[in-house]
């Protein structure tokens, strides 16, 4: 259902979303591509939207504010795309479970310290160049880290993974060009990078970047091609997966599982 037509923002450039539009609640939010004075977006708690569709605000240049309502669980692709000014997005305690390939690319402007603990996937240069972002630890519900996610995040400083029973999937250069002030990356749980080309097919690192990294730790049985039947880790492969490159400054160490 769109909105867009009906609910233009008017002065100030704010707008409230409505539960529902011709006595029919509103489950999707659309069609707000390119609005020039949209500058803030606030969502009702009582509204029962659960998903905000592929591409619904991006390219929206005056957009600052997002607040979403307490039922929101999909951020689809590209939902907020480019929207280079966006800086407050406010979770709302809302049980977001996917966010969506470029759902947040290229917005340098946004300050985002966390994400909800209910993510349990982030889709393909989700938050590529948002270089604002401050996020250290990823969601226990996270199963998927898709290619370069968090590519040029430089103030992120992502170092621990959650702690999961099940093997779960980092993409190629996932965390590239990140890692502010990071000392130690910590991954507890049978984590499997996922070193499939891009593009021309050449692999690259997942923590390209990480410069001030000395101390990896890892789960005993954490990406079981890199260990032998001792969970004795390969530490130059390890570390040109990782990084790149052969670091001989980094410490490696296992944390038993």
């Amino acid at each position: 259902m769109s909105l867009k037509n009906e609910y233009r923002p008017i002065v100030g450039g704010k707008i409230t979303l409505p539960a529902s539009y011709n006595d029919t609640p509103i489950i999707g939010i659309a069609e707000f591509e390119s609005v020039p004075n949209l500058t803030e977006i606030y969502m009702l708690d009582s509204a029962q939207h659960k998903y905000i569709a592929n591409g619904a605000f991006k390219y929206n240049r005056a957009l600052k504010l997002v607040k979403l309502n307490k039922t929101m669980e999909t951020i689809g692709n590209e939902a907020f795309d480019e929207d280079i000014a966006l800086e407050i997005f406010e979770w709302n305690d809302s049980p977001v479970t996917r966010i969506g390939t470029q759902a947040f690319r290229a917005n340098g402007a946004l300050k985002i310290n966390s994400l909800p603990e209910t993510v349990s996937f982030i889709g393909e240069r989700a938050f590529l160049n948002a270089s604002s972002i401050t996020v250290s630890k990823l969601p226990d519900a996270l199963h998927r880290v898709s290619a370069q996610c968090f590519m040029g995040c430089t103030n992120s400083s992502i170092n621990t993974f959650p702690s999961r029973e099940n093997a779960c999937s980092i993409s190629y250069a996932a965390f590239q060009n990140g890692g502010a002030g990071v000392n130690t990356i910590r991954i507890e749980s049978p984590w499997i990078l996922n070193d499939q080309g891009y593009g021309n097919g050449i692999a690259r690192p997942f923590f390209g970047g990480y410069k001030s990294v000395t101390s990896v730790e890892v789960y005993s049985n954490f990406m079981r091609e890199y260990t032998d039947d001792e969970g004795v880790l390969d530490v130059q492969a390890i570390s040109e997966a990782l990084f790149g490159e052969y670091r001989r400054n980094v410490t490696y160490s296992i944390i038993n599982g």
